[in-house]
């Protein structure tokens, strides 16, 4: 199967080039080759029949052999934005390291009532509050998942039952739908981020921690008491009583006081994060910011990394996200966006009358398209730019595409559009939640995606973004 796969995904992505390079498409020689470089990359990172890293570094060259200028096929890898997602990655990995997260969910949880429906909400908001120092959704779920296995087990829930299912499903979407908090939340994120600065440099504000916190924070508060709803719903438990022993155990096997590493992390995130929520009112960018604390933790004796933990980072992700980056600037400078929305512009003037028609559109739109395009970073870089160009045509505020991009990133149907689902999945081995169990809640949750949309765009009207 994977062999006719990566046959097909080279045999597309070759024909898409070679089809912009040679046959005409409405758009100047250059900008139609430059599209055919992108189509190839984003194909090879649909199939995947080599490493998506491996791709993005292909098209590297690529670009540069169809007439892009050697320092724009590598603009990606010189934004604020890839410097700074690098610099969280850092940040991330330094608190996996000193434990400081483990720690913090502990004493949050202890604090929960108990019963089944209490723990369900408390992982998801234990996530929430995790969001602001763990940069990564599977991350946060690693911290959470062993916790919600024993609670599950002291309960007398047996492999993949309701309860078992009910708890750990809590833990992933508690790490995976609450990264919309915070724009540090996800790496999705800051594609998004970047894709605003090089597209609408006009509304940085929203790319800082209270402009992105007040288009989108409440709205991600929302759909996590949605998901906490559903999956109580579904996932009935043999009783709804919980033992908080697993919880007082657990917290036992942690030292009684702070370690000297984790103080300093602790400090160190703390700081950060103030620097992120008050960089609209310093005029300090996040980046600078964040590369400076990831420094820090990043220094032996200062923060908790050796040079054996940096060599852990994903850096296959980091290459990948430069190349989402570039293909981000690319549509926008060149005629690509402009063309591209010169097709959309037809297809959604009929729904422009509205904006609260117009937003289910687009929702729809989004679920649908994002089964074929299986990544969201890349559904945005090739996606959001025409959107944006065709937003004055339509008579709609461009900030309405970014603010539905970063609403609808957080709604997936099927397990293998979200990687988190089907990574903690593999760490419970098998005894949480199973990959049906799982689709459930994310059809139901995306069957909420239309109407949670038409809340937000009455929310956007009311405080005046729209």
């Amino acid at each position: 199967m994977n062999k006719y796969k990566n046959i097909c995904g080279w045999s597309i992505a070759i024909a898409v080039f070679l089809f912009f390079c040679f046959v005409p498409v409405g758009l100047p020689k250059l900008d139609a080759r430059i599209f055919g470089v992108i189509l190839f990359a984003v194909v090879m990172w649909i199939f995947a029949p080599i490493p998506q890293y491996a791709s993005t570094l292909l098209s590297i060259p690529l670009l540069y052999m169809v007439g892009v200028p050697a320092k724009e096929t590598l603009i990606g890898f010189n934004d604020s934005t890839w410097i700074f997602m690098l610099s969280v990655f850092i940040f991330g990995a330094a608190i996996q390291a000193s434990g400081i997260g483990r720690r913090i969910a502990l004493a949050l949880l202890s604090h929960v009532s108990a019963s089944y429906s209490s723990f369900v909400l408390g992982f998801l908001l234990v996530g929430l509050v995790l969001t602001f120092i763990i940069p990564s959704s599977v991350a946060k779920s690693a911290v959470m998942l062993p916790i919600a296995v024993s609670i599950a087990r002291e309960m007398g829930e047996d492999k993949n039952s309701p309860g078992m299912a009910g708890l750990t499903l809590s833990v992933m979407f508690g790490g995976w739908t609450t990264a919309g908090l915070v724009p540090t939340g996800a790496v999705a994120n800051l594609i998004i981020l970047g894709v605003i600065l090089q597209s609408l440099p006009q509304y940085g504000y929203y790319t800082t921690y209270a402009g992105w916190m007040g288009l989108i924070g409440l709205l991600t508060v929302l759909i996590t008491v949605v998901t906490w709803i559903i999956i109580v719903a579904i996932f009935k438990p043999k009783s709804g009583k919980v033992s908080k022993e697993v919880i007082l155990n657990e917290r036992k096997t942690l030292p009684p006081k702070l370690s000297g590493k984790e103080k300093r992390v602790l400090i160190l995130a703390v700081l950060a994060v103030l620097s992120w929520c008050l960089s609209s009112w310093t005029g300090i960018p996040v980046w600078v910011t964040g590369v400076f604390f990831a420094a820090l933790m990043a220094s032996p004796g200062i923060g908790s990394l050796e040079v054996s933990d940096l060599k852990k980072l994903d850096w296959s992700t980091v290459i990948w996200m430069g190349g989402i980056l570039t293909i981000a600037y690319l549509m926008s400078k060149y005629a690509i966006a402009g063309w591209i929305a010169g097709i959309i512009v037809p297809l959604l003037h009929p729904f422009s009358g509205n904006i609260y028609v117009l937003g289910l559109v687009i929702s729809i739109a989004f679920l649908l398209l994002s089964i074929l395009v299986v990544n969201p970073y890349v559904l945005a870089s090739v996606l959001l730019p025409p959107l944006v160009s065709s937003s004055a045509a339509l008579g709609v505020d461009p900030i309405v595409f970014v603010a539905l991009f970063l609403m609808l990133f957080r709604f997936f149907i099927f397990p293998y559009q979200c990687q988190p689902a089907v990574a903690v999945y593999g760490m419970a081995e098998g005894e949480g939640y199973t990959l049906p169990q799982v689709t459930k809640v994310a059809i139901i949750q995306s069957l909420c995606a239309p109407p949670i949309t038409l809340i937000a765009i009455a929310y956007w009207s009311i405080i005046g973004i729209l």
